[in-house]
């Protein structure tokens, strides 16, 4: 086709692979951003940044600025669903820790007819609870803290600490009783019996401890 001319044959070689993008090429997929028949045109077309040449090179900057906004929205649509997903777990933290909390509406504190009366858990005194709900059952044991008497000047006139804490607490024992017959909640706050038996244990093993031996 040449009829000898090396320089048309090469020519007519240099044209066809112009016209042929090569096949190493990486075919680029249609954008979703909506724009005119020329910016989908330019879409379409393979850019080659490895020769000299202005159009190609316009064309780049056109596609990148098309882009652009479509990557700004799809990093403004990530952060929100980080948000949300933050938000979300933020309300799952909340709603776990209110159950273990004091139920903010009144009406859910009343006690129901016939259930018995539960002790506020105020921080690691499931032990006590256990142990004075136990006692709490039995009926001889919770008729004899309920009719437990002592003058006043007995707790006025003891020396020993031990002795006389002992007594306080038989006291708070016998009104924290009285609450668990007669409340009409469904729990009642054993912080003052539990602050006197502080000084009793020196650590947690010993509360379990006691709680065995009972």
């Amino acid at each position: 086709a040449s009829n000898g001319d090396i320089t048309q044959a090469v020519s007519l070689l240099t044209d066809e692979r112009v016209k042929e993008p090569s096949q190493d090429t990486v075919a680029t997929e249609p954008s979703e951003v909506e724009g005119s028949a020329a910016n989908k045109e330019v879409l379409a077309k393979v850019i080659d940044l490895t020769h000299d040449n202005k159009d190609d090179l316009q064309a780049a900057i056109a596609l990148s600025l098309l882009e652009s906004p479509k990557i700004q929205a799809d990093g403004r649509d990530l952060n929100r669903m980080h948000e949300a997903t933050s938000a979300e777990t933020k309300r799952s933290k909340r709603k776990r820790c209110e159950v273990w909390g004091e139920n903010p509406n009144p009406n859910d504190w009343r006690r129901v007819d016939g259930w018995p009366v539960g002790l506020k858990n105020v921080g690691n005194t499931c032990w006590f609870s256990a142990v004075i709900q136990s006692l709490f059952q039995l009926p001889e044991f919770r008729r004899l803290v309920l009719s437990y008497s002592l003058p006043q000047n007995v707790l006025e006139n003891c020396r020993s600490h031990t002795e006389k804490r002992n007594i306080m607490f038989m006291q708070e024992l016998q009104y924290l009783f009285a609450l668990m017959m007669g409340s009409n909640r469904k729990f009642v706050d054993p912080s003052a019996a539990l602050d006197l038996l502080k000084g009793a244990f020196r650590s947690s093993e010993e509360q379990q401890q006691s709680q065995e031996q009972i």
